[in-house]
């Protein structure tokens, strides 16, 4: 069974599927548009916040890092900026959860110097001593670090003036 079309038929039916091709480009288009702009603001309150927990203006980060980290719970840079601000404010135990969850969602962080000693650093305030000895140790194997040191300095400090032996 053959169907004959005359030219006035092909020409609407390839009206029809042209119009529809715009109509699906615009509207991707629009869609893509509108996602860029959200990922750009995004971009910039992550640059905001950065700048405000190196300036350890930690009370102006949160809010900023909760928004991000509601929105982005899968980004380890924001799990680990958010877990450094929390810290900052002296919540050990939840700074210590979200840097935890970093290292959970990018590994190759078990090979980055400053997360490991920021790690081990909030795991000695912790009193996790032995965990805190580990992490700071493993960071030496990415170079010196002046921090890890002072760090080692005050866990041993803590260690003899507790009575405990290294």
């Amino acid at each position: 069974m053959s169907v004959k079309i005359n030219g006035k038929a092909k020409n609407i039916i390839f009206m029809v599927f042209i119009s529809i091709s715009f109509i699906v480009i615009f509207l991707t288009l629009a869609v893509a548009a509108r996602q860029r702009t959200l990922y750009l603001t995004d971009y910039r309150t992550y640059i905001t916040a950065s700048q405000l927990v190196s300036q350890d203006k930690y009370a102006e980060a949160k809010p900023l890092l909760q928004k991000l980290e509601q929105r982005h719970s899968g980004s380890y840079q924001i799990a680990w900026l958010y877990g450094l601000c929390l810290a900052g404010e002296g919540n050990y135990p939840e700074g210590a959860e979200y840097l935890k969850k970093a290292g959970d969602l990018r590994p190759a962080l078990l090979m980055n110097q400053n997360y490991l000693v920021q790690y081990g650093e909030i795991l000695y305030h912790l009193g996790n001593f032995n965990s805190a000895k580990r992490y700071l140790e493993e960071s030496g194997k990415y170079g010196p670090g002046e921090k890890a040191a002072q760090l080692f300095q005050k866990m041993a400090t803590t260690n003899t003036s507790n009575g405990e032996t290294k």
